[in-house]
């Protein structure tokens, strides 16, 4: 299984929402519907409805799962792709869905953008955005513990990460033994033989 970790983009600047994963990973997610593989963006980090234009603008006819979606059988995707949102709201909608990672293909290939990065972590945070980031925090468990890593998203935005934010993560992160991953808008990853190295497409969407 091969888990990306992205940083999100930025809704206010068209260019960041042209380079995000939905566009930048479009030909190879309709590449392998088309091929007969199945793909599934996860939305339930907003509310239903939110990314279906962009989704659809992007990838076409593309199954979603929403906040209305009954337990799917997570063992039949091939590619699962998690855009942000509210990662403790995520967290807890794909808990009740039955979602664990040792449920899916060990061939699957998964994405997590911001929040779905967050939550595919060993730990995540929950913090306003804004003045108060970082001042009010809370930690949580993530769904991949032995990744032993903790994400923070958007560093190249000040109102999503700052230096107090990453002071506190940086610190829990020591207290628990957790490598700290930081991305910027637009910015992917992968965890390979231990390390985060950056994503190359051809190669990553050859392997499945």
């Amino acid at each position: 299984m091969d888990i990306i970790y992205s940083g999100g983009w930025n809704n206010s600047l068209p260019e960041s929402i042209q380079n995000s994963f939905v566009y930048t990973y479009a030909d190879y997610i309709k590449e392998m519907v088309s091929s007969g593989k199945k793909a599934v963006f996860i939305t339930l980090a907003k509310p239903d409805g939110y990314y279906d234009k962009l989704l659809k603008s992007a990838c076409g006819e593309i199954e979603i799962i929403n906040s209305k979606t009954p337990s799917p059988n997570w063992s039949l995707y091939d590619g699962l792709f998690i855009p942000g949102g509210n990662p403790a709201v995520l967290k807890k909608s794909l808990k009740n869905k039955g979602f664990q990672l040792n449920k899916l293909k060990k061939t699957a290939l998964v994405l997590g953008d911001s929040a779905g990065s967050y939550i595919l972590s060993s730990f995540f945070y929950s913090s306003p955005p804004g003045e108060k980031r970082g001042k009010k925090i809370k930690f949580l468990k993530g769904f991949n513990p032995q990744a032993k890593v903790i994400t923070i998203a958007h560093t190249n935005n000040p109102f999503y990460c700052n230096q107090t934010l990453i002071s506190k993560v940086e610190d829990f992160a020591r207290k628990k033994g957790l490598y700290v991953l930081k991305l910027a808008e637009n910015e992917q990853k992968v965890l390979f033989n231990g390390k985060f190295i950056k994503v190359n497409l051809d190669q990553l969407f050859l392997k499945h």
